[in-house]
Parts: C-alpha cells; structure tokens; sequence
C-alpha cells in the first residue's frame, strides 16, 4: 500500500510539472483563457447540482432522490423523509472506439421512470436501479452494470407500490 501510494504521489507530482511546463509556453491571454473556461466548468457542475437540490427538495410530487456523495437513496413528498435507502453504484464506463458499448456514467440532475418491473426501476436515458439478490447489498457479489445503481430488494419491494412512470428521480 506504502508502494502504491508512493507513486501516485509521484504521478500527481510529474503531472503538476507538465502542467506547470504547459502553461510556461501559453501566452499570458491564453492561460486567463483557460483559468475562465474552468472555472466556469466547475460553476456550471456546482449549480447543476445545487439545482438538483432545491428541486428535490421542494417538489410536492411523490419523488426519488439519489445523494450521489453519501450513496443514499429517499423516497420524499414535499421534503417529507419517507423511506433512506443505502445504494450501490456500478462502474462508469467512458467511450472507447474498440468497443460498441455507448458509455456509461451516473447520472446527475433530473431523470424520469420511464419503465418498472418487480426487479428494476429503468429510467429515461436507459440508467437503471436494480434490487439486489441478497437481503443485504454489501454481501451481493454480482456486479453492478456500468452506469447503474443497485438497492436491497427489501427495499426495492418497499418503494414499488409508490412508483409510477413519469415520476421524478433527482440525482446529486
């Protein structure tokens, strides 16, 4: 672990170096340039997610809301706490050009059921939240799909009844 960590550690620095060397050659204009695009970036991601919450938050409908940081799942109705589920998130898999698989990322921001079914909750976009075979996610060892979330099936079979298509699933 010490060997691992010592080479990121490495990594991160010789990556700062080429990044300190890459800005050296840009011309003053171009390095303001380039600290404005990512800073905008990173205020466009910020305000999407705040977004997200408040959305979440207020809503009056019957609502699903993914807190991607705390891997936490509530069923909410006007800021109502009805039901906190702990999920798992399957792997993000980026876009190759060997591979015909589209890619794949948790979502964020605001998605729709778009189907169910006793196992599976599909949303708009194809993301989709599966109930986990075991009572208790963490001893399940079937994968997770990329870009997918799994929840415990007692907890699938809890939220079920209150589903419906078109309803609201807000990720942040």
């Amino acid at each position: 672990m010490i060997a691992v960590d010592a080479w990121l550690v490495a990594k991160r620095v010789k990556y700062n170096n080429d990044v300190a060397q890459l800005r050296e050659h840009m011309t003053a204009a171009e390095r303001e340039r380039t600290d404005a695009i990512v800073q905008a970036e990173q205020n466009k991601l910020r305000i999407a997610i705040e977004l997200a919450k408040r959305q979440a938050k207020f809503d009056k409908r019957l609502h699903l809301n993914v807190s991607i940081d705390s891997s936490r799942m509530y069923l909410t109705r006007e800021g109502a706490l009805l039901r906190e589920m702990p999920v798992q998130f399957g792997p993000e898999r980026a876009a190759a050009e060997s591979s015909s698989a589209p890619p794949a990322a948790i979502p964020r921001g605001e998605r729709t059921v778009a189907d169910l079914n006793d196992n599976s909750i599909v949303l708009d976009g194809g993301t989709r939240i599966l109930a986990s075979k075991d009572s208790n996610p963490a001893d399940d060892s079937t994968p997770i799909p990329p870009g997918a979330l799994r929840i415990s099936l007692e907890d699938m079979k809890a939220i079920m009844p209150n589903l419906s298509a078109g309803m609201k699933v807000y990720f942040y």
